[in-house]
């Protein structure tokens, strides 16, 4: 008689595991340590911290270190899956592909948070260059300006850092659009010089 194969378990972020009760509670309770606490914590004082054993905190995440990469490899499938949706639409608006990310953006606002706090501004990178096209497209960008994106593409961050400072409030999020609405609408004109 041969040995039932044991699943193994891979601890990660994903949209199954959150809509579990019981995971999303502890989760919750793990990314509210890391935006409270100042300093590095190991995975034992976070357990204690959280109020759970040690291996619970193992089954969410390898180490304390590889919280963020998993949330960020799980903000970017969900964004990407929403994006492709808005985008699959030739005649889609700028400002409503913005409309999108700010949204996506306030939803998951604690991730978003954590990024910022360990000062981490890869992920909005990778969403504003999976934007590029499109950009490239409303904006009448020539497809070789890589120089002139990259510039567009730190105008907007300095957009997204300035609404970071309160949290990715929802109320400011009007103002926000018409800001990158404005850099979007403007970039022919503003980049002509930069090849």
């Amino acid at each position: 008689m041969t040995k039932a194969k044991r699943k193994r378990y891979r601890p990660g972020i994903t949209e199954k595991r959150l809509r579990n009760k019981k995971f999303r509670k502890t989760e919750d309770a793990i990314l509210e340590v890391i935006l409270k606490e100042k300093d590095y914590m190991g995975l034992g004082a976070m357990a204690k911290e959280v109020g759970v054993a040690r291996s619970t905190v193992y089954y969410h995440h390898r180490t304390v270190r590889a919280i963020v990469p998993d949330y960020k490899a799980y903000i970017l499938m969900k964004y990407r899956r929403m994006i492709r949706k808005v985008l699959r639409n030739r005649r889609v608006r700028m400002r409503m592909v913005y409309l999108n990310m700010l949204t996506f953006m306030v939803i998951n606002r604690r991730a978003f948070m954590i990024f910022d706090r360990v000062g981490d501004k890869s992920v909005m990178v990778v969403m504003i260059d999976e934007l590029r096209r499109k950009v490239e497209t409303t904006a009448r960008l020539p497809r070789t300006s890589g120089k002139a994106f990259v510039v567009f593409r730190g105008e907007v961050l300095a957009i997204l850092e300035k609404w970071s400072e309160n949290a990715y409030d929802e109320a400011e999020i009007g103002e926000v659009l018409s800001d990158l609405s404005y850099l979007t609408e403007t970039a022919r004109t503003r980049l002509k010089g930069v090849r």
